[in-house]
């Protein structure tokens, strides 16, 4: 399908957020009310003075991505430009100067222009190439190799957020080989490799599933790599078929080796992983939409902390444990907090597509408590264990001292709650806290998986 040059002008009226890179630097994101467009499709930026891109040299190439949606609508869609920067200068220099507090105005005179509508690239509809000075025609797609594919089908994945899954898996083997004294290699990574199989079938899916119902496509506020999916779908990168396909074949086998170890370990391990699959698929998948019913985050923690702990203590001892369900509390915690801080830049998507979580219900303003909430509780959480294991009759139950390791993370998550009580209305200024949340899972998860070792080398 090829659209026309008023249409893709109208779509930029539309506009939700740009994202900008220049000069070999990383990419700046900016709002809609830094934009604008003229009729003759030349873009106007104002970049932040404390930026490195408004110190950046007249000429520089910059390539640009613009992502619109229409109000009320599901219609939304990308237009990406390149071109050559330039101070705002005539007429439209003069005007945009006269705007107060937006920064230094640059613009850009694209050549080409690639638009794209979200429900027809699923559909497999190629993009529109504008060349400003001939009449626009419909992209051809690159070829695709086999190559290019399998870095496709492992980057949808999304690899970086697989410590949620390590961390618990390393934690119940390391808690079960301190107190029972033996280590099965096989079984440890077979426990791991499961973990993470169910854990990258749950990110596809969720990917599948917000292209349905809607939420990806008409979130503009997303913020790369922490919300807004992988946007596959959206870019043409991936099929929908395509993509659904891989989540089942990797909840399949993630299933087969939850089979085998059932058979090996016991049946403890086939209702542990029943429950984490079940809630996996249907996080975002119907009938249930669990993400939607405001229990999707306790199921985030639940799944990635207390039983995935449990499941790896049980493999390697074949019994069930106080002590580790005690030690995933705060693991538990941390997971569920990485989910709830990324959906603040989500909010307007979700609350709009009926993706009804947390903090949706709340409200960001009320919201941001409840993250301060899950920070407190979790070093709370590691206290209370150390001290139960000094009460007598607690002291299998409860957490060793050398578990205190994992308070060297407060500093952090002090910083983290004070970006999020600053900047919970605004996505950009909140990444700090969602970076943030997800070292702090990984160091705090990590030094409790340091402590029960050098507890098990004590004793």
């Amino acid at each position: 399908m090829i659209h026309s040059r008023e249409e893709v002008t109208a779509r930029l009226g539309c506009a939700g957020f740009v994202e900008i890179r220049a000069g070999g630097g990383p990419p700046l994101r900016l709002g809609a009310e830094r934009l604008q467009v003229d009729a003759d499709l030349t873009i106007h930026l104002s970049l932040p003075e404390d930026s490195p891109l408004a110190l950046t040299a007249a000429g520089t190439l910059a390539d640009m991505t613009i992502g619109w949606r229409v109000p009320g609508t599901t219609d939304a869609g990308e237009v990406e430009v390149s071109g050559a920067l330039a101070p705002a200068a005539g007429a439209a220099g003069a005007r945009l100067s006269a705007l107060e507090g937006t920064g230094v105005w640059w613009s850009v005179r694209p050549a080409t222009l690639v638009y794209r509508v979200f429900e027809e690239t699923a559909r497999g509809i190629a993009p529109t190439i504008m060349r400003l000075d001939a009449a626009p025609e419909p992209a051809v797609a690159p070829p695709v190799t086999l190559g290019n594919k399998l870095k496709l089908w492992i980057a949808v994945t999304r690899p970086p957020f697989f410590t949620a899954s390590v961390v618990p898996v390393l934690l119940g083997s390391t808690i079960a080989w301190a107190t029972e004294g033996g280590f099965h290699w096989g079984f440890f990574l077979l426990a791991l490799f499961a973990g993470m199989l169910v854990h990258a079938g749950t990110n596809v899916a969720n990917d599948f599933y917000d292209y349905r119902s809607g939420d990806d496509n008409i979130n503009t506020d997303y913020i790369r790599p922490f919300s807004g999916g992988t946007r596959f779908i959206q870019r043409g990168l991936m099929s929908p078929r395509a993509v659904l396909i891989e989540a089942l074949v990797l909840f399949a086998a993630g299933s087969v080796i939850g089979f085998y170890l059932t058979w090996a370990r016991g049946w403890a391990v086939l209702w542990i992983g029943a429950i984490g699959v079940f809630s996996g698929f249907f996080y975002t998948a119907p009938p249930f939409r669990l993400a939607g019913r405001g229990v999707g985050e306790l199921l985030i923690g639940l799944n990635f902390g207390v039983l995935m702990t449990l499941g790896a203590f049980y493999v390697q001892a074949q019994e069930l444990a106080w002590q580790p369900v005690l030690a995933a509390v705060p693991v538990s915690l941390l997971i569920a907090a990485v989910v709830y801080i990324n959906e603040f830049p989500d909010f307007v998507a979700d609350r709009d597509s009926g993706k009804s979580h947390l903090v949706v219900r709340m409200g960001r303003d009320r919201a941001v408590h409840g993250y301060a909430l899950m920070m407190m509780v979790t070093y709370v959480s590691i206290l209370v264990g150390v001290v139960a294991h000094v009460i007598p009759g607690l002291e299998e139950i409860g957490l060793p001292w050398l578990a205190l390791l994992g308070l060297l993370s407060v500093p952090t998550a002090v910083k983290a709650v004070r970006v999020a009580y600053a900047n919970y209305m605004d996505s950009r200024r909140l990444v700090p806290a969602n970076a943030a949340t997800i070292m702090i899972h990984m160091t705090t998860g990590s030094l409790l998986v340091v402590g029960f070792f050098l507890y098990g080398l004590v004793n």
